[in-house]
């Protein structure tokens, strides 16, 4: 987070006072008067900086890395997470993403109908959440916003739409998450990865596992709708468009 943000002006000599207190801008703050506006700024922009590489540097709160955490890194205790010191650690992070549940090409958003059924087995997950070319922002905002954790949704889809064999296993992808956790890596973000699933699959309302599955099962994904045995936005979208004709 942005000091800027906590504290929108930082003015006068009891403010840089109190800073100084706390040790922010030891010996750095100048004892100029408060009518000289463009020291006083001079100050603010130099706090700013200083507890904002606090707020980021080493062994801050959100430091995961193993030189703040202990060498033997985590252990569960209690129902929970401690660290090598004996303390009690509090994860904060956030989940990366909604889109990983959906196909990248052909674009897999949920109204989108063209293709959703003949081409289920050749789709590609590379993109999702985000290009890896997009990544070093997402992951410098995590880090600057104390939340150095992420909850990387992977469905069993993205991995094996082609069919249940490891050669049918999609290494362009399973390379595209190589990449994106060493990017997450160099920005000091740990990673957990979710085997996500909800409701089956995305051709049963949901989302996770391959469309090949109900193949094997002997059942029809395109009858689901007209049975009633599952909701599938993209094609209610479709009929809805068929109806107003």
């Amino acid at each position: 987070m942005v000091f800027g943000e906590i504290f929108p002006s930082i003015r006068g000599m009891a403010s840089r006072e109190i800073l100084r207190a706390a040790g922010v801008g030891e010996g750095r703050l100048s004892a100029a008067d408060d009518d000289d506006d463009d020291e006083a700024e001079d100050d603010e922009r130099s706090l700013r900086c200083q507890i904002r590489d606090r707020m980021t540097g080493q062994y801050a709160a959100n430091d995961l890395s193993d030189a703040a955490l202990g060498s033997s890194g985590l252990r569960i205790q209690d129902g929970y997470f401690i660290d090598s010191y004996g303390r009690t650690v509090n994860l904060h992070g956030v989940n990366v993403a909604g889109s990983c549940k959906l196909p990248a090409t052909p674009n897999g958003l949920s109204h989108l109908h063209e293709g959703f059924y003949e081409s289920h087995r050749f789709v590609s997950f590379v993109g999702r959440p985000f290009p890896l070319s997009e990544a070093p922002l997402h992951f410098a905002r995590l880090r600057a916003w104390g939340l150095p954790l992420i909850r990387l949704l992977v469905t069993w889809e993205s991995i094996s739409h082609k069919g249940p064999t490891v050669d049918d296993m999609d290494t362009d992808y399973i390379d595209y998450l190589e990449k994106l956790f060493g990017l997450m890596a160099e920005y000091g973000l740990k990673c957990f990865v979710c085997a996500h699933q909800d409701v089956w699959s995305r051709f049963s309302g949901g989302s996770g596992a391959p469309g090949w599955t109900f193949e094997v099962a002997g059942m029809d994904v395109e009858a689901f709708t007209e049975t009633g045995a599952a909701y599938i936005h993209c094609v209610d979208e479709k009929f809805k468009r068929e109806s107003e004709k």
